[in-house]
C-alpha cells in the first residue's frame, strides 16, 4: 500500500458503518467502501459511533494501520501475522477505479 493510496482516505467522512459477516464495512462520502478483515480496534466506544466523522489522517506502521477521526478517536487495523483472518487485511473499493488492497 503506497502513501499516495492512503492519502485518498484523508478528508472523507464515514457515511455508514455496517457489519458484514464478521467484519466491518465503512461507506465513505466518496461512495467508496472500506472493508476491514483483520483484527481491529476502536478505543472510543462502538464502531457505529463514527458515523459522520471525517478521516483526518492515516498512519501506516509495520504492525498496524490507524485512521485518526474527527472527534479524536483512532480506528486501528492490526497488520501482524496474528491479526489476519484471511488473505487481505483491508480492501478499499472505489467506483470506476481499481481496488486498493492491504495485505
Amino acid at each position: 500500500m503506497s502513501a499516495d493510496a492512503s492519502k485518498k482516505l484523508i478528508g472523507l467522512s464515514v457515511m455508514r458503518v455496517e457489519k458484514v459477516h464478521d467484519y466491518p464495512q465503512l461507506e465513505l462520502s466518496s461512495g467508496a467502501i472500506l472493508s476491514i478483515f483483520n483484527n481491529h480496534h476502536y478505543g472510543a466506544g462502538s464502531l457505529s459511533s463514527i458515523h459522520g466523522e471525517q478521516m483526518l489522517a492515516v498512519y501506516e506502521l509495520e504492525d498496524k494501520i490507524s485512521f485518526k477521526l474527527q472527534k479524536g478517536g483512532m480506528l486501528s487495523a492490526g497488520m501482524g501475522d496474528a491479526d489476519y483472518n484471511g488473505p487481505e487485511a483491508m480492501v478499499l473499493k472505489r467506483e470506476d477505479e481499481p481496488f486498493i488492497i492491504w495485505n
